[in-house]
């Protein structure tokens, strides 16, 4: 059974929560006790109850839901809960005549431990427990899996960018290394600021792409050397039209997200 920090708070606000209705329907009844003092009553009252509450939850959330519920066997499910909560309506019974009565009136009730109204009160005391513990650990359950799952979608598109990156990175060195020689063969006086383009592309490949984001402008401007680089080497064979219209230069994107898409155009 997995005990977490919040668990804490919720079974504060349960015994509370039920103190304030035990002292709402006592009323009038008892007037020799201040209404505060008459909370704390039925606070202790509580406390000393619900170890059954917490057996019945824990077990039902822990044990019964996984090994019955989520195979969807529903029968089984019930048939286990009502034995897991028979015996327990009975130590419920038990503490209540033999520690909190005495405790809060000094003497044992006149009631039999095991009188049928008592038990059903019992029995609904402890279906409350369970309900309300099972919803609130569904609720968050759900909750965190959403959250593991958009974890596990996160951690899937940055493996996919980085499977891309470095696809991207040798494929294009490859390239501007044969325009780098093309134009060494030609003696070209171009030669000199390819070399300083490419030297500016891999700093960048270098020191940029290891951060998660980049501002969208500065992925443009990888994209307009490279295509600076294209057209060195292709010179009049190779037309490209170009236009950017960027609302917000600075938008946050992967490095590398684009230029594959220009790469392979």
């Amino acid at each position: 059974m997995r005990f977490k920090p919040w668990h804490i708070g919720f079974w504060a606000i349960y015994v509370l929560l039920n103190a304030l209705v035990n002292t709402a329907f006592a009323g009038t009844t008892d007037l020799s006790f201040s209404p505060l003092w008459r909370l704390l009553r039925f606070v202790f009252a509580e406390v000393v109850v619900l170890p059954p509450g917490l057996l019945a939850a824990y077990w039902f959330i822990y044990r019964l839901v996984p090994r019955y519920f989520y195979s969807k066997r529903y029968a089984q499910l019930i048939g286990r809960s009502l034995l897991l909560i028979l015996p327990l309506i009975v130590l419920n019974r038990v503490l209540t005549f033999y520690v909190v009565f005495p405790a809060l009136y000094g003497e044992y009730p006149t009631y039999s431990v095991i009188g049928i109204e008592r038990l059903l009160y019992a029995f609904v005391d402890l279906l409350s427990a369970i309900g309300l513990f099972s919803t609130v650990q569904l609720l968050l359950s759900r909750q965190e899996e959403k959250q593991r799952q958009a974890e596990l979608q996160q951690e899937k598109l940055e493996s996919e960018l980085r499977f891309l990156r470095a696809q991207t990175n040798p494929h294009f060195l490859f390239n501007t290394l044969n325009n780098i020689y093309a134009l060494a063969r030609k003696q070209s006086e171009h030669l000199a600021p390819v070399v300083l383009k490419l030297s500016k592309l891999l700093r960048f490949m270098l020191y940029e792409c290891s951060t998660a984001t980049i501002p969208l402008e500065r992925e443009i401007q990888v994209i307009r050397d490279y295509l600076d680089l294209e057209a060195l080497r292709y010179n009049d064979r190779l037309q490209v039209d170009f236009e950017v219209n960027l609302e917000d230069p600075e938008t946050a994107i992967a490095p590398l997200l684009l230029l594959p898409f220009v790469e392979n155009a």
